[in-house]
């Protein structure tokens, strides 16, 4: 007695057409569109030399010029892994993080990026559990100062 299964192998083509298809497209795509503008994704992930399991990840992004305010949430990450050593680098993952904080908030607040001098940027931390650390704000120095403080791991 022989068994019909062909409606499994339908079944498993209409899945992966309605979810993996989907799913690959939102994973994979290198343009998105927000308010009439564009932003072009790029990401580029090459292995380090000599090192096992370790990547060199980059993401940019580049847009037209945008006219109207921003407003933007920086989320940090200030749990205790934050303070683990990298290798021979005499600088935390914390170093490296707030850095890059200072960077995005100095060019959210640049008058080239910012025509209408109306830019907010709010900071949320987490580590244990999550809080707001400064709400949307205009003013970059108060922005800074709500990212430069001592930041005590919260010991994830």
């Amino acid at each position: 007695m022989s068994k019909n299964y062909s409606w499994l192998v339908k079944f498993q083509k209409f899945l992966l057409v309605a979810l993996l298809v989907p799913l690959l497209a939102v994973f994979t795509a290198n343009r998105v569109y927000a308010q009439g503008a564009t932003l072009e994704l790029n990401k580029t992930i090459k292995p380090v030399p000599n090192e096992c399991n370790v990547y060199e990840v980059t993401l940019s992004a580049t847009g037209q010029k945008v006219d109207h305010p921003i407003e933007t949430i920086l989320v940090m990450d200030v749990s205790g892994s934050m303070d683990d050593e990298i290798g021979d680098d005499p600088n935390d993952p914390m170093y490296y993080a707030k850095d890059a904080a200072r960077e995005f908030v100095n060019k959210m607040f640049n008058s080239k990026n910012n025509p209408t001098g109306k830019n907010k940027v709010g900071v949320v931390i987490y580590g244990n559990t999550g809080r707001t650390k400064q709400v949307l704000s205009s003013n970059k120095q108060t922005v800074l100062d709500a990212i430069f403080p001592s930041v005590i791991p919260q010991g994830t």
